[in-house]
C-alpha cells in the first residue's frame, strides 16, 4: 500500500448529518492508504473546542490512527485566542499541531487581511511558535491579501494555507480562467515566503468545483483532469517540499467516495515529480508525523 497522509479530513460529533457515515475506522481502513496518517481539522462544532480536542483525541486514538490534530480559535482578543490555545493543548494528550483561522474567525466589522496585522495575531503567532505549532488560513483567496506580511513577520511560524488557497468563482458568470488568474495574483506573494505550506485539499467543494462544469461527475477521473492546471502550477511555484495533499471528508463526499479521492490526489501528485513527498513526506514533517517506512 501507499503511504499517504491526508492532511485534512473532518471528524464531527454525533449530533452531525456526517458522524453516521464517517468515523475514525472509514480512514483507517480506506483502500491504499497506510493505516492513514492523517491530520485532523477541527473547530467547526460550536461551544467547547478543548472538549472537541480530547473527543478527537479519543476517537482516533480509538482506531490506532496515527494522527495530530488542528484546532481553532476565534480573534477575538489577544488574551482570550491565547488562552483558548493554552486549553487545546492540554486536552490533546501531545496530538495538537496547530489551530486554524477562517473568515468566521475574525470579529464583526473585520476581516483576514485585518486581522493578520493584529496585535491578536502577533499575540497568537507568538504562543503557537513557544509551543512549536502551525498556523492553518481557510478563506477564499481574496482573504489571502497581506498574508505574506504576517509570514514575514514570523519567519519561525509555519503557515499552512488550505485548500489551495481558494480559487473560487468571482461569480457564475465569471470565466473560470479570470478566477483562477485572479487567485494566482493572491498566491503569488506566498511563493518567496519560505514558511509558508500549501494543501491540495478541497477539490469537491461546490464553489471550487461547481458540478454543471465536470464533463462527468459520476467519474473521478474528471476531478483530476478539472485541477491538473492548477495543481501543477502550485507544484512548480512552491516546490513539492511544501505541498500536501487531503481529502477534506466528509465534506467532499458529494462527488466521490473516499477511495477515490485518495485516487483523485495520487494521480495529481504524479504530476508533481515527487509524489512521495507531496502524498506523504511534507505532512510528515510538518505535523511530526512518523513514517511507517
Amino acid at each position: 500500500m501507499a503511504e499517504i497522509v491526508d492532511a485534512h479530513f473532518h471528524l464531527l460529533a454525533e449530533d452531525s448529518q456526517f458522524h453516521a457515515k464517517y468515523d475514525g475506522g472509514s480512514y483507517a481502513d480506506a483502500a491504499g492508504v497506510d493505516r492513514a496518517a492523517v491530520c485532523v481539522e477541527t473547530g467547526l462544532v460550536a461551544g467547547d473546542r478543548a472538549a472537541e480536542v480530547a473527543w478527537l483525541d479519543q476517537q482516533l486514538s480509538d482506531h490506532q490512527l496515527r494522527h495530530a490534530i488542528v484546532g481553532g480559535v476565534d480573534l477575538g482578543s489577544p488574551e482570550s485566542c491565547v488562552r483558548d490555545l493554552e486549553k487545546q493543548i492540554e486536552a490533546a494528550s501531545g496530538r495538537l499541531r496547530g489551530v486554524r483561522i477562517t473568515p468566521e474567525s475574525v470579529p464583526a466589522g473585520s476581516s483576514l487581511p485585518d486581522m493578520y496585522s493584529s496585535e491578536t495575531l502577533a499575540s497568537l503567532a507568538r504562543a503557537l511558535n513557544s509551543h512549536g505549532l502551525i498556523l492553518e488560513v481557510w478563506s477564499p483567496y481574496a482573504g489571502l491579501a497581506n498574508l505574506d506580511a504576517l509570514a514575514r513577520s514570523a519567519p519561525e511560524l509555519p503557515i499552512v494555507v488550505e485548500h489551495m488557497g481558494g480559487p473560487v468563482r468571482g461569480s457564475r458568470a465569471t470565466p473560470r480562467q479570470e478566477s483562477l488568474e485572479a487567485w494566482w495574483v493572491r498566491m503569488l506573494p506566498l511563493v518567496d515566503v519560505g514558511n509558508i505550506r500549501v494543501k491540495i485539499s478541497g477539490l469537491a467543494m461546490p464553489f471550487l468545483t461547481p458540478r454543471k462544469e465536470l464533463a462527468d461527475s459520476s467519474d473521478w477521473r474528471t476531478l483530476v483532469e478539472y485541477w491538473s492546471a492548477p495543481t501543477q502550477r502550485l507544484f512548480e511555484a512552491f516546490g513539492t517540499d511544501r505541498c500536501m495533499v487531503g481529502s477534506n471528508f466528509p465534506m467532499d463526499d458529494h462527488l466521490v467516495t473516499y477511495d477515490e479521492m485518495v485516487a483523485v490526489l495520487t494521480s495529481l501528485a504524479g504530476m508533481s515529480g515527487d509524489p512521495t513527498a507531496v502524498l506523504a513526506g511534507t505532512a510528515q514533517q510538518v505535523y511530526r508525523l512518523p513514517s511507517t517506512h
